[in-house]
């Protein structure tokens, strides 16, 4: 190869700069994807403290502090329970309530719920479905629960309306869900 003076340039010297370069961007997407598996790991975590806490439940008052205490602890500000007939909830339980203790159109839109959904809400939605107040804007996972002849919703709200996003990720929460409803189904049944 020659260069405008006519000197020899060698493949090397034209080569080394792109290999550096490519180096360089494999380093940065390894980096990336080490970031990704070290980011779920620490989700991983969260979702089993979370679900040992749920199997661990043996009764009503357990049942209410793993959704009450042990979810929002570990994922969000608030976590409401919402379970349909026929499984009543004990009049003592602070974060697991009947579905039918919401307004008409809150419990068919949460009884019409297919799959998981998370959104922003607004003050007054938050209010409702976390029965605490919040000022601004909020946003909430809605879990669907089914297992046996148990129907619910789980609620997780949170006062960041970014947490619970349009574009959150439901793979944990839908697992959490699954592992509550087979709980809620052996204690609340029982």
């Amino acid at each position: 190869m020659a260069n405008k003076q006519g000197n020899v340039v060698s493949i090397s010297e034209v080569r080394l700069p792109e290999l550096r370069d490519e180096i360089t961007e494999l380093r940065e997407r390894l980096q990336r994807v080490t970031d990704v598996f070290i980011e779920n790991e620490a989700n991983f975590a969260v979702v089993a403290d979370i679900v040992l806490a749920i199997q661990s439940a043996e009764s009503s008052r357990d049942l209410d502090e793993a959704v009450g205490v042990t979810i929002t602890r570990e994922s969000g500000d608030l976590a409401r329970f919402y379970v349909a007939d026929p499984f009543r909830p004990p009049e003592e339980m602070d974060y697991v309530h009947s579905i039918d203790s919401l307004n008409e159109s809150t419990r068919k839109a949460l009884e019409g719920l297919e799959q998981t959904k998370c959104e922003v809400c607004r003050a007054d939605s938050y209010e409702e479905l976390m029965r605490e107040e919040i000022s601004g804007l909020g946003s909430m996972a809605k879990i669907p629960l089914s297992y046996e002849s148990l129907r619910g919703v789980l609620v997780i709200g949170a006062e960041d309306e970014d947490l619970f996003g349009h574009d959150a990720g439901t793979l944990y929460l839908d697992f959490i869900g699954a592992t509550l409803a087979r709980t809620a189904y052996r204690v609340l049944g029982a």
